[in-house]
């Protein structure tokens, strides 16, 4: 949802959850300034019994000049109404009508959603959404004025700041490009946080410390609260977490949506962000953070309905013991080998590496003897560039450095255009200038060359991972992804994810094990070539959903980005594949009652395309940088001059028909 489609509403009323904490306002004010600033009537309200009295947020209000008001009563508005951080229909918003209704919220989806919605999850703070969504729309904040512009990137950081607990729960990469911009007004945010506390918080954190449970075979704490700010909860594990018995430390309270928590861990083999969400996993909320602090949100609606007869003491209590027994730990300092921790169910196999087409910086575009901090979906990671510093770009934009002889040996470059469809683009910082760069201006492409045998088997349960290159810092593997291990060196031990195992790897066999040259047929004029047939798509009816972030789909042949709004199809085999809208709407029809770009059921158009049976494995080198591989069987596909795909020799027979035999010398 783009702001800029909401425009067409003459009047605009946005709508925070009952009882406003400092993001929902700030993310209202967000959307009232930009909405005011387009020449569109808005109001900005809260419903519930209560206006607003915390200390700090009368301060928020005041100094940053918002015009939140105050409807106890339901009522109906004219044009569009918007809730922002809370969704329209649940338990923390006072029911209000709109002629129209479009929820703003990075929690996870509790009612039915309008026709109009972006929800986010995955980010700390609604904050950060609302900003996200100005930049999409193309709004500056200083199109309001200097000061006013800068006032509301302060309420924005404000509000981001208090809803991940002091930062303690930023878990996005668009959370902290927030929590980094430049231009906050230092003055109002000192003048806030000296107002965080009242009289009434100290009492709430002195009661719930008289009841909390320490369990001393596990080290943790686990304190319930009543009702208060989140910031409250962050305040009472701090301060938990300095008794000399305790390393892990869980704080939570209940609150009419929902129940929030707060996590801190000193523990090697238990990062705070990784028991945020595993607390609130299978759907119930979100959680997430750093390896030491972190936090989350349990949905009240989920927890009623799954845990009809469990206290929330009692839940919390579980799941910390369940996370604690659910992982085997595997320390690579202590030179295990990896195959004796596996059962004698599982059997490790050979692998080989995928030759895969990915991005990599070079040493002469990176700042040259610089400390960097690299930006990515992950985390941040720092480093000191050296002459020799390569950067690669993986497929799901994980970034690590490499040095320049690892490049030269496992890669070649290849003169190919470069377009990255990431669900996060990575940034480069160099500290010594302060200058961030995107690191897609500065890529280029190659080819990893393949080869190099390891061991590898499915996961049967969790298992946490201490590598010999980073002995602080645990992998965390789940049940169906992959343990490997180098073939030469058995402590050489990683994990690798379920969807990302058989993008990197292949099973050794005797098709890729011939050492011939692969042949990319990138460019080739597939009509012209003996053989070729003219091949119609038979009218099948297919799965379609529409991207709503850049991605990765795994294929058969090979690894394929995507781009927000590419189509994504299933098939009749199950297989799934990315079309561009510029291609989809020509070969696809909606079934009714899905209208042209709803997700839903299309049928396939009887279109003709020039079709090859390939005698040998060959590859394919994709317009948006993917990388296919086709086997001996497969069929290569040219829908119009550039375009290709394979088809898989089953797929083929089950969706086309020959139309045209080959030409006859």
């Amino acid at each position: 949802m783009n702001l800029a489609d909401l425009l067409r509403f003459g009047h605009i009323a946005i709508q925070c959850h009952d009882n406003p904490d400092a993001d929902a306002i700030a993310a209202g004010f967000g959307l009232y300034s930009y909405f005011t600033a387009r020449g569109i009537k808005a109001v900005l309200f809260h419903g519930g019994r209560a206006p607003v009295t915390k200390p700090n947020l009368v301060k928020m209000l005041a100094l940053c000049d918002i015009p939140l008001e105050h409807y106890p009563e339901s009522r109906d508005w004219p044009g569009l109404l918007i809730t922002v951080d809370c969704q329209h229909g649940a338990g923390n918003v006072s029911p209000m009508r709109g002629a129209e209704v479009a929820v703003i919220d990075h929690h996870i989806q509790e009612c039915p959603m309008p026709a109009l919605y972006d929800i986010r999850p995955y980010l700390g703070a609604c904050s950060t959404l609302v900003w996200l969504l100005m930049r999409e729309a193309g709004f500056c904040l200083e199109e309001i004025g200097p000061e006013r512009g800068a006032t509301l990137l302060t309420a924005l950081y404000y509000g981001l700041l208090t809803d991940t607990g002091g930062f303690a729960e930023v878990r996005h990469p668009l959370d902290r490009d927030l929590r980094d911009q430049d231009g906050i007004v230092e003055r109002i945010i000192k003048t806030l946080r000296s107002s965080n506390l009242s009289l009434e918080d100290l009492s709430i954190a002195s009661s719930a410390l008289v009841e909390l449970r320490f369990d001393p075979q596990g080290s943790f704490v686990l304190v319930g609260a009543r009702p208060c700010d989140p910031n409250i909860l962050g305040f009472i594990s701090d301060l938990v977490l300095q008794v000399d018995t305790v390393d892990i430390v869980v704080v939570y309270c209940e609150t009419p949506g929902g129940i929030k928590y707060s996590v801190r861990s000193i523990a090697r083999d238990c990062k705070a962000s990784d028991l945020a969400a595993w607390i609130a996993a299978d759907g119930l909320g979100s959680g997430g953070g750093h390896a030491e602090k972190a936090g989350g949100w349990i949905s009240g609606r989920n927890f009623a309905e799954r845990m009809p007869n469990l206290e929330p003491v009692d839940y919390f209590d579980r799941r910390l013991r369940e996370y604690r027994a659910a992982y085997t730990i595997i320390d690579s300092t202590a030179a295990p080998r990896a195959e004796g921790m596996l059962s004698e169910a599982t059997r490790a196999r050979r692998y080989t590496k995928r030759p895969l087409r990915l991005a990599y910086v070079p040493a002469e575009a990176l700042p040259r003897g610089s400390s960097l901090q690299i930006r990515m979906l992950e985390g941040d990671i720092s480093l000191a560039a050296g002459p020799d510093t390569y950067l690669m770009i993986g497929l799901l934009g994980e970034v690590y450095p490499i040095s320049r002889a690892v490049f030269d040996s496992v890669y070649r470059p290849v003169d190919a255009p470069l377009q990255l469809a990431l669900p996060y683009m990575p940034t480069v910082l160099d500290k010594t200038t302060g200058i961030r760069l995107r690191l897609d201006n500065m890529a280029r492409s190659c080819l990893r060359l393949g080869g190099g045998a390891v061991r590898a088997a499915p996961l049967e349960q969790g298992v946490k991972v201490f590598t010999r290159w980073d002995p602080d810092n645990y992998f965390k593997g789940e049940k169906d992804d992959w343990l490997v291990w180098s073939e030469e060196d058995p402590t050489d031990i990683y994990i690798v994810t379920a969807a990302l195992f058989p993008l990197l790897y292949a099973e050794e066999n005797a098709e890729t094990d011939d050492g011939g040259e692969v042949r990319n047929y990138d460019g080739i004029d597939v009509a012209a070539q003996p053989g070729a047939v003219r091949a119609r798509k038979k009218p099948l009816t297919v799965t379609v959903r529409f991207a709503r972030q850049a991605g990765v789909a795994a294929t058969r042949e090979g690894p394929v980005p995507y781009a927000i709004g590419d189509a994504l199809i299933t098939g009749v085999s199950g297989e799934t594949w990315p079309v561009r809208p510029e291609h989809f709407a020509a070969a696809y029809a909606p079934q009714p009652p899905v209208q042209a770009g709803e997700d839903g059921v299309y049928q396939v158009r009887p279109i003709e395309v020039d079709a090859l049976c390939m005698p040998a494995i060959f590859c394919l080198s994709l317009k948006n940088g993917g990388l296919l591989w086709g086997h001996r069987g497969d069929w290569l596909m040219q829908y119009g001059k550039g375009d290709y795909g394979i088809v898989d020799a089953g797929v083929f027979t089950a969706t086309y028909e020959i139309s045209r035999g080959p030409e006859k010398s």
